[in-house]
């Protein structure tokens, strides 16, 4: 799973968080498809920002 480990082969927090909270937002999209649930279109969208922030940190680590 070297999508999850940094630049030193460590398992990356950042990037856990970041898969953990875009699949929040993908399962959310779903149940609103299904299920007629209403998401929050604002928390939608933070959601989506911090996760691809959270995955974007990552481009930036220099290995050790």
């Amino acid at each position: 799973m070297n999508l999850l480990k940094d630049a030193n082969n460590n398992w990356s927090s950042k990037r856990i968080a970041g898969y953990v909270i875009f699949s929040v937002v993908l399962f959310a999209f779903v149940g609103d498809l299904f299920e007629k649930m209403e998401i929050n279109e604002s928390v939608a969208n933070t959601l989506i920002m911090s996760a691809a922030a959270l995955l974007g940190i990552g481009t930036f680590e220099k290995k050790h």
